[in-house]
């Protein structure tokens, strides 16, 4: 078996996540297929909402990794220079 690196598991993990809150949304409204027969289309449809979001909120989400990142390292190692994203 071939392992896989920690960033290919976390880029994974944050897909699932952004799927299963797409299925809560649906879940959520009442609209969510309740026939076995239609559960291939929202599986279809959070594909197709992942790639929307990627497409659309891509430089918000790496900023906000960025943000975060050097908040961490600001509290874990002290003066770490600022990266001027915001």
């Amino acid at each position: 078996m071939m392992k896989e690196s920690k960033t290919n598991l976390y880029t994974r993990a944050e897909e699932i996540t952004c799927k299963r809150q797409f299925f809560q949304y649906m879940k959520d409204k009442g609209t969510f297929p309740e026939k076995e027969e239609y559960l291939w289309q929202a599986a279809e449809a959070a594909d197709r909402f992942y790639l929307f979001f990627l497409d659309n909120y891509r430089e918000k989400l790496q900023a906000l990794y960025e943000n975060a990142a050097t908040e961490w390292m600001q509290k874990n190692f002290g003066n770490v220079p600022d990266t001027g994203v915001v």
